[in-house]
């Protein structure tokens, strides 16, 4: 559910931007985009995982366990036939519910999010940057040659900077 909820929540926000584009520039407007992009997510993710979330209740409240095939069983067992459509129904049974609870929780966490960074101002240029604390460092793996077996350069430079004098 989490990665349908953030990927739908992503493309929303960034077609409803596209479409309205002063949106991100008046913090009202961009919480509203941020509404209508949780109460989207918060739906398409419970729709998407409601058939594995009947499933794993099923285990839980019939003894199953991890036997997740034998609960499988006993919720298409229920199915007035053996159709398909019969079959989803019984997976599906409880949806409309779960979708709107969940619609609300995701909205929820998604305007206190989008609140908080627009309250400190964070863009969201600002959550894709990454620090590469590695990236200038010394690799003493491939300071060694192996040819004459010693340290290159670099790497007895650096012991001599090390010794205090």
């Amino acid at each position: 559910m989490q990665v349908t909820k953030l990927l739908v929540y992503a493309s929303t926000q960034d077609a409803l931007l596209s479409i309205l584009p002063a949106a991100s520039e008046r913090p009202s407007f961009a919480l509203v985009v941020s509404l209508i992009s949780g109460i989207v997510a918060g739906f398409m993710g419970a729709l998407v995982s409601h058939p594995a979330d009947t499933v794993v209740t099923r285990c839980a409240a019939r003894g199953f366990g991890r036997n997740w095939r034998a609960a499988l069983d006993d919720v298409l067992a229920g199915a007035e036939s053996d159709d398909v459509a019969a079959k989803a129904s019984v997976l599906y049974a409880g949806v409309k519910q779960r979708c709107l609870s969940l619609a609300i929780i995701v909205t929820a966490q998604f305007i206190l999010f989008d609140g908080l960074r627009t309250l400190l101002a964070v863009s969201k240029e600002d959550l894709s940057l990454f620090l590469d604390v590695f990236e200038d460092r010394l690799d003493f793996y491939s300071g060694w040659d192996e040819v004459q077996g010693t340290w290159l350069e670099a790497v007895e430079q650096l012991d001599d900077d090390l010794i205090l004098k």
